[in-house]
């Protein structure tokens, strides 16, 4: 166990305010988390993360670039972010909601930027909205422009009424 990188985990896990949901005994449960990400490279072989398959508490998995439900053979990113959410490594790390149930999916496509991952987000929100979600949780930044400029959007656009994932978050949160 690389213990230097656990305390860099605490230090995270203290930023996103972990520690102080974790004291006051909140620790996810009741709420389905989907998680819209690269993938989660791994995961069922990692010790911190036994526990969601020992209690079930993975209730669907999808991977929107590949269609396929397998989202545990790519990416890198998707696998952080869980551990701030719902890793175990008793007496060292807790994430901050360890006892909610989740929906893994993969939107991004970390080959290229496009237009096409915020139809993926999309239809990851929609999945998970009529599975129940209560909260997503997505990395997303498309400052920097797509892959093929033709897709890229003018400063106009990002005014957070315009671009796809947007206006798909925007009716998400009506849901």
């Amino acid at each position: 166990v690389d213990y230097s990188r656990i305390s860099i985990y605490r230090q995270q896990l203290r930023i996103t305010f972990n520690d102080v949901l974790n004291a006051h005994d909140y620790r996810g449960q009741g709420k389905l988390i989907c998680l819209m990400d690269d993938g989660y490279l791994n995961i069922h072989q990692i010790p911190a993360f036994r526990h969601l398959f020992m209690e079930n508490k993975i209730l669907g998995t999808y991977d929107f670039v590949d269609n396929d439900p397998h989202v545990f053979d790519a990416g890198g990113h998707g696998t952080m972010v869980l551990s701030n959410i719902a890793a175990i490594y008793p007496q060292k790390l807790y994430g901050g909601a360890y006892n909610a149930q989740f929906l893994l999916t993969r939107t991004e496509d970390i080959s290229s930027e496009s237009r096409r991952e915020e139809d993926n987000w999309a239809m990851a929100a929609e999945w998970a909205d009529s599975i129940g979600a209560d909260i997503f949780s997505t990395s997303l930044g498309y400052s920097k422009g797509m892959t093929d400029s033709l897709e890229n959007y003018v400063y106009s656009e990002m005014d957070g009424n315009t671009t796809i994932i947007t206006r798909a978050a925007d009716l998400a949160a009506t849901k």
